[in-house]
C-alpha cells in the first residue's frame, strides 16, 4: 500500500469510493516537495492534499519550534545540525495504533514483514504504479 524507493514516497489510496494514488518527491532546488495525485473523483483533492500535509508534518512552524528547542542546552546542536526535521506522520489513527503496537513488540525488520503481511491478507490487491501492491482503505 506504500512504498519509498528512488527518491520518491508512493501510497494507494481509496476515497470516496474511488481508487488511486499519490506520489511525493523532494524538489531539493526549491526546498519543497513535488506531490503527484491520480484519483478519477478530483473533488477528493482538498480532503487528499490535506491527509498528505499531515503525513510530512508540513504544518508545523518550524521557525517557532527550532527557536523555543535550541533554547535548551541539550537540544540546541541536534536542532542546528538537522534543520526542518519532522515528526513522522500517519494516514490515519488505525495505522498509527497498528505501527506503534508492531514497533513496541519487535524490531523494524519484524515489524514491517508483519505488517506487510497484513496489508497482503487484508487488503485489496491493487497495483496503480510502480510498487505498490495493495490499497490502502483511507
Amino acid at each position: 500500500m506504500e512504498v519509498a524507493e528512488g527518491g520518491y514516497f508512493r501510497r494507494s489510496i481509496f476515497v470516496n469510493g474511488n481508487r488511486g494514488y499519490f506520489e511525493v518527491s523532494l524538489d531539493a532546488s526549491r526546498n519543497a516537495f513535488n506531490v503527484r495525485v491520480q484519483i478519477r473523483e478530483p473533488r477528493s483533492l482538498f480532503f487528499i492534499i490535506e491527509r498528505i500535509r499531515a503525513m510530512f508534518d508540513l504544518d508545523a512552524d518550524w521557525p517557532t519550534i527550532a527557536r523555543t528547542l535550541a533554547a535548551d542546552r541539550a537540544l540546541a546542536a541536534p536542532i542546528s545540525s538537522h534543520p526542518g526535521l519532522r515528526v513522522p506522520g500517519c494516514r490515519n489513527g488505525f495505522e498509527l495504533a497498528t505501527r506503534t503496537i508492531l514497533g513496541q513488540e519487535m524490531d523494524g525488520e519484524r515489524a514491517n514483514t508483519l505488517a506487510g503481511r497484513m496489508v497482503r491478507t487484508f487488503g485489496q490487491p491493487f497495483c496503480p504504479a510502480n510498487g505498490l501492491t495493495h490499497l490502502s482503505d483511507t
